[in-house]
């Protein structure tokens, strides 16, 4: 825990307090009161104060009395939290990486907000609660503190770092045991929708994920976003099927113009390019268009009908 002790750090000013406390402690004047209250009143003074961008405030300016307990004791963050239990989802619904409470907020108390968003399985909530790799890491270290089970509530912890793509996050949970494949391969999807391709490279390493779930929802997702590198990922997978809904992944690219998904999709070779022509042509997404026409597997007279698209635009 050598990391989450650093966060408490004496500070200049908090030096100068400390020896202000010890010269009041020998002369007998009253500043040494507050010092000598129990941690138990200390911490109950904590639970009072709203949670909020000046909660690491106080434990800055007043780190030798709230310092330590604010931010590193997450045990008491917990608690903090709980107080709030009445409201707590609305608090989390307001929740966003711009806003200032959660910037501000030291890291037992993330952390405490994502053991409350994991028991309500919202994957919704944490994708506003940003954090970086390193601290995603670092939470999932304080909840085996507190034997929190992280394996639990359908993977919904595996689920989050794979929609976040926390490659170190999703590595060390798959080290732990945890099935990549859980809640209908929801990871992969996830983070086929965000465009991981790093996370859904480690994923496809699994044989227990499937791309071909839900329709091939994976590949479908990843051409509509137009996710070139995780199409191409998917496509060397030959469980994905690009032919699915008469050819969806191709008519989706062409019709959003994503050029270099096209590309892949084409020299493929599943996909007849035909099923797409109309729709990129109606769309008067010339470029897409264009690479349709050129595939050898269009005939001359389809070429011949579209081709004056093309010849207008470029």
């Amino acid at each position: 825990m050598d990391w989450l002790n650093q966060l408490w750090q004496p500070t200049k000013a908090n030096i100068f307090a400390r020896s202000e406390y010890e010269s009041s402690a020998i002369s007998g004047t009253p500043n040494t009161q507050l010092y000598s209250v129990p941690r138990e009143v200390l911490q109950q003074i904590i639970w009072h104060l709203p949670i909020d961008e000046h909660l690491v405030n106080v434990a800055h300016v007043s780190n030798v009395l709230f310092g330590r307990t604010i931010l590193s004791d997450f045990q008491s963050a917990r608690t903090h939290i709980m107080q709030y239990s009445y409201s707590i989802r609305p608090f989390l619904n307001q929740l966003d990486h711009e806003n200032k409470v959660w910037r501000n907020l030291p890291v037992t108390y993330k952390a405490a907000f994502f053991e409350q968003m994991f028991i309500l399985k919202n994957v919704w909530l944490m994708q506003n609660c940003v954090v970086s790799d390193s601290m995603g890491l670092n939470i999932i270290k304080l909840f085996e503190t507190v034997s929190f089970d992280y394996l639990s509530f359908n993977g919904i912890v595996f689920r989050w770092a794979c929609s976040v793509g926390n490659v170190p996050l999703v590595q060390m949970l798959l080290d732990h045991g945890v099935d990549p494949a859980i809640y209908g391969n929801d990871a992969l999807q996830w983070a086929v929708t965000r465009g991981h391709e790093k996370v859904v490279e480690l994923l496809l390493a699994d044989a227990r994920v499937d791309p071909a779930t839900d329709a091939n929802f994976a590949l479908r997702s990843a051409c509509i976003m137009g996710h070139g590198p995780t199409v191409q990922l998917l496509l060397t997978d030959k469980r994905s099927n690009p032919c699915v809904e008469n050819g969806l992944c191709l008519r989706a690219a062409a019709q959003n113009d994503h050029v270099e998904v096209v590309k892949l999709l084409l020299a493929d070779g599943r996909v007849d390019p035909i099923v797409a022509i109309q729709p990129a042509a109606r769309a008067k997404k010339y470029k897409a268009l264009k690479l349709l026409l050129q595939d050898p597997r269009v005939p001359m007279e389809t070429k011949r009908e579209h081709n004056h698209f093309t010849i207008s635009f470029f």
